[in-house]
């Protein structure tokens, strides 16, 4: 008897334990606003004549493209993860745009980076 209750505490311990990190996983967010790298964001953020603007040619350079990429939503700057930077260097490589990279992005903010799911284009 003593046995079978140290197990079953054990179990309800665990079940508790599981429930418990679920509870604390947030749930995916929207993001939506320009496509930017890093380097560039700290001069074009919030500025829509200059988002709107920025190129594919400079976001394909080699710093810029280097120092990782997000989305610009309002004027905050967003980085994204690894997978989000490898989702958005594939964008990059098959668009037809030069210009006005509105995109849309679906994640979990995971220290201070978007931990990306989704990436699209944004439809007008």
């Amino acid at each position: 008897m003593k046995k079978t209750l140290i197990i079953l505490a054990a179990i309800l311990l665990l079940l508790s334990s599981a429930i418990s990190a679920n509870a604390k996983t947030p749930a995916p967010k929207t993001y939506s606003g320009y496509l930017m790298d890093k380097m560039c964001a700290k001069r074009k953020a919030g500025d829509l004549d200059k988002m709107k603007n920025h190129s594919l040619t400079c976001l394909t350079e080699d710093g810029c493209a280097d120092s990782g990429f997000g989305v610009v939503v309002g004027k905050k700057f967003i980085p994204f993860d690894a997978k989000g930077n490898e989702l958005t260097a594939n964008y990059l490589k098959t668009t037809t745009k030069e210009k006005d990279f509105q995109v849309v992005v679906t994640g979990v903010m995971k220290k201070n980076k978007i931990a990306v799911a989704t990436f699209a284009e944004k439809q007008n």
